[in-house]
């Protein structure tokens, strides 16, 4: 082969690097979260974590000044107990300058018997779980308890501070009667293919 030829195939090769190297930077994960679980008691801790939470995605090129390939660390990270359509804010704070955090709460004595979903809210849209195991609560509630509220992050040092519930969306009334009108129409096509035989 030519020193032309060989310069060439050179040139190519680190362009196809290049290229490829960038479009794997360029590969922008969006926000996940994963959860320790199992059946707890009211005080018990469970450890949650996310990764991938920036407010942008720079996947055309670099980031400007001052900013990361995900643009700059969410703020205001809000984690919820979610239980028969009612949330309960459990802790709130930032990510890193990885875009991560990882924030341990104490199973808040207002949750009842029953099966718990970890929410997190930030920056206006709910990030995806991905939980080891789900969360099953074995103590009945204390209508009374108050939740102490865990900060984390760069901006929010470790402080518990007490936080009101807020209602979340409760599906199981439209899916009760979804199957419900499902049911119907089924019971009505077999009473129509009768008649008509």
């Amino acid at each position: 082969m030519t020193a032309p030829r060989l310069a060439l195939c050179a040139l190519l090769t680190v362009a196809g690097l290049a290229v490829g190297g960038r479009v794997a930077l360029a590969d922008c994960v969006g926000p996940t979260v994963g959860h320790t679980g199992g059946d707890l008691t009211h005080g018990e801790i469970v450890t949650v974590s996310g990764y991938g939470f920036g407010d942008n995605c720079y996947d055309t090129g670099p980031p400007p000044p001052g900013e990361g390939s995900l643009g700059r660390p969410l703020t205001g990270i809000e984690v919820y107990a979610e239980q028969n359509g009612l949330r309960h804010l459990v802790a709130v704070g930032d990510a890193d300058m990885a875009y991560e955090w990882e924030v341990e709460f104490a199973v808040p004595a207002i949750l009842d018997v029953g099966d718990v979903d970890i929410v997190v809210v930030s920056n206006g849209f709910e990030a995806f779980e991905d939980a080891e195991s789900p969360i099953w609560v074995l103590s009945d509630r204390d209508e009374s308890a108050e939740i102490e509220v865990v900060t984390f992050g760069l901006g929010h040092p470790p402080k518990p501070h007490a936080a009101p519930s807020f209602p979340g969306t409760d599906w199981a009334p439209v899916l009760a009667l979804s199957g419900s009108l499902i049911a119907i129409a089924a019971i009505l096509a077999g009473l129509q293919r009768r008649s008509t035989s």
